[in-house]
C-alpha cells in the first residue's frame, strides 16, 4: 500500500488555524449546574394576648371610641375561641372563610357578620397578615325603615312609667332624653348638666 504525506496534501496557502481545527474533535462543554436550595416553611401564625393588647392600643391611638375597642376586641376573642377549638387550629384564609361560615350557620344577621369580619379583617391587617382577610357579605340596602323595630308611643310611655316605678331617675330621663330629640345612646354623653341649661348642645360625630 502506498503511503501518502498528510503536509503535502495540505493546502499550503489556507491558514494554519484552518488546518488545525479540522483535525482537533470538538467536546461538549456541559453547564455547571448549580445546587438548588430548599424553600424554608412558612412561619406558623400564633395569636397571643400580648398582640391583642397592642391592637387595642393601635385602636386607642386611631381615636376610636371605647364601645368601638372594646367590640373588635370581643370579636376578635370570639374568632381565637373558635380557632383553638378546631382540628387544625391554624390560622389561614381558609379558617378565616370557615369562621364566616360558622357565623351565619349559629344564625348571626348579614350586617352582625360584616361587622364581626370588619374587626376580625382589622386585627389581621394590623398583624400583616392581609392575605387571610375575607370579603364582607352583601347586603341589600333598604331604603324604608322596618315598622318592627319603631316604638310605638305607647310603648314608649311603658318603659318611662316603668323606670320611674323603680325609682330609676336616671333612666327615666335616658329615655325622655331618646324620645325627645332621637340621639343615639353614644351621643348621650353630650347630654349635659351645662347643656341642659343652654338648651344647646353640639354633638361632634
Amino acid at each position: 500500500m502506498e503511503k501518502h504525506d498528510i503536509a503535502a496534501n495540505v493546502n499550503p496557502f489556507l491558514p494554519p488555524m484552518l488546518t488545525t481545527a479540522t483535525l482537533t474533535p470538538s467536546v461538549p462543554i456541559q453547564a455547571e449546574q448549580k445546587p438548588q436550595l430548599e424553600q424554608p416553611a412558612p412561619a406558623a401564625r400564633t395569636l397571643s394576648s400580648a398582640q391583642l393588647q397592642a391592637f387595642a392600643s393601635y385602636l386607642r391611638a386611631g381615636e376610636h371610641s371605647c364601645g368601638t375597642v372594646q367590640k373588635y376586641l370581643r370579636d376578635v376573642r370570639n374568632f381565637c375561641g373558635w380557632l383553638a377549638a378546631q382540628p387544625q387550629p391554624d390560622l389561614s384564609h381558609s379558617t378565616a372563610l370557615a369562621w364566616k361560615q360558622h357565623l351565619l350557620d349559629t344564625g348571626y344577621r348579614a350586617v352582625t357578620v360584616n361587622s364581626m369580619l370588619a374587626a376580625l379583617n382589622s386585627f389581621l391587617r394590623f398583624c400583616g397578615w392581609e392575605d387571610c382577610c375575607v370579603k364582607a357579605l352583601r347586603v341589600q340596602r333598604r331604603t324604608f325603615r322596618d315598622p318592627a323595630r319603631e316604638l310605638s308611643r305607647a310603648e314608649y310611655q311603658r318603659l318611662l312609667q316603668t323606670a320611674q316605678a323603680l325609682n330609676q331617675q336616671r333612666l327615666a330621663l335616658i329615655i325622655e332624653s331618646i324620645g325627645a330629640t332621637g340621639v343615639r345612646v353614644s351621643e348621650l354623653r353630650y347630654m349635659t348638666v351645662e347643656a341642659a341649661r343652654s338648651k344647646r348642645t353640639d354633638i361632634a360625630l
